[in-house]
């Protein structure tokens, strides 16, 4: 701490554990560690922060792989709120946790919206009504507004409340930096995210989103380098390496968005798909999509991807067809079409402009 004095310090027999088990391990033990100290130091114990040392340890352990921002990680983090509930069911950061996690899933694709929203919406209610005056749950709630209802009005009053109550939540400054590129306010959106990457200088998605922000913006090269910073803290970070890609599809570097797909394995992904088209590889574009469009058919996320590739061939009438399949379905990356550059070559068609002004 400031005053020089150690509040965790322990050994770990590396010989005995994996490299994952350790880092879970670790994880838990500061967390545990930081949560008895906080609480030791008379930290506020309300109804946000849990009394129960344990409860709060494993929300923290909870919020350690949700910052890891995969599939599994997301599930691990939705397991150890749901325990953190069960040791104490007034505890709504973890209930905010909970919300966050589940809007994600939806996000990434990992479960049908209407059932991932429905318990993020449930989880952020209950925050709210447990501490009103929780940062965390108010942002939870505007990602849902944001995300599912794209009620930006009432999105926009849950993240500047949030921020209200506390200016240092980097994820209300992220998440309303999102929703602002969404309505196109793309110089606000970047000082939000700006904001929110001074406040937590390590997050990854932090960082990433920033560079998405510049992508939405067209500003290509300034999100080249702002992917490739969030790449040197981890560059494993797949959404990073996404963004890296399209960035690079955009600026016509299609070999090299390939090369980056095939280190983020999407190499089957639509963005491949369109750095192929771009090629000329028509027919390895075309076997992309055909996966694209059987995924949805199946029930999976598919049609929003599936419409970047038909653009990037040049069908501007099948990509506007597969666009209204997204909207339907509500897909998490609907909110994006007005914004997306991939469609820019859809902007003068009758259809596409319908579609716009159904949103």
């Amino acid at each position: 701490m400031h005053d020089g004095s150690t509040i965790w310090s322990e050994t770990f027999d590396t010989d005995r554990a994996g490299v994952f088990e350790l880092q879970d391990a670790i994880a838990g033990r500061i967390a545990r560690s930081l949560s008895l100290r906080l609480t030791s130091i008379g930290r506020n114990t309300d109804a946000s922060r849990s009394q129960n040392p344990e409860a709060y340890a494993l929300y923290l352990r909870g919020r350690f792989h949700w910052n890891r921002r995969t599939d599994q990680d997301i599930r691990i983090a939705i397991e150890y709120y749901r325990r953190a509930i069960a040791v104490d069911g007034s505890f709504a950061l973890a209930w905010s946790g909970l919300a966050d996690s589940y809007a994600l899933l939806s996000i990434y694709g990992a479960l049908p919206p209407d059932e991932a929203f429905s318990k993020a919406r449930e989880a952020a209610d209950r925050a709210v009504a447990l501490d009103d005056s929780l940062a965390e749950a108010h942002t939870s709630r505007g990602g849902v507004l944001m995300r599912y209802d794209r009620d930006h009005y009432g999105a926009r009053r849950e993240f500047e409340r949030a921020i209200e109550l506390d200016p240092n939540y980097a994820t209300a400054h992220h998440w309303f930096g999102e929703m602002l590129m969404m309505q196109h306010e793309s110089d606000a959106a970047i000082e939000r995210l700006t904001e929110a990457a001074r406040v937590d200088p390590l997050s990854l998605s932090v960082q990433s989103d920033l560079a998405w922000a510049l992508y939405y913006a067209r500003r290509y090269d300034e999100s080249d380098t702002q992917c490739r910073r969030a790449l040197w803290l981890d560059s494993s970070f797949r959404p990073a390496r996404q963004c890296l890609a399209l960035v690079l599809v955009q600026k016509g570097e299609y070999a090299e968005a390939l090369n980056e797909c095939a280190k983020a394995d999407l190499s089957g992904s639509a963005i491949a798909g369109a750095a192929l088209a771009g090629l000329g590889r028509e027919e390895q574009a075309r076997a992309i999509l055909q996966q694209l469009r059987w995924s949805y058919r199946q029930g999976n996320k598919g049609a929003y991807a599936a419409a970047r590739v038909f653009a990037a061939l040049g069908e501007p009438a099948s990509a506007v067809r597969w666009l209204r399949h997204a909207v339907r379905a509500r897909e998490g990356q609907v909110a994006y079409i007005s914004i997306e550059p991939a469609f820019d070559s859809l902007r003068s068609d009758p259809g596409f402009q319908q579609l716009l002004s159904e949103l």
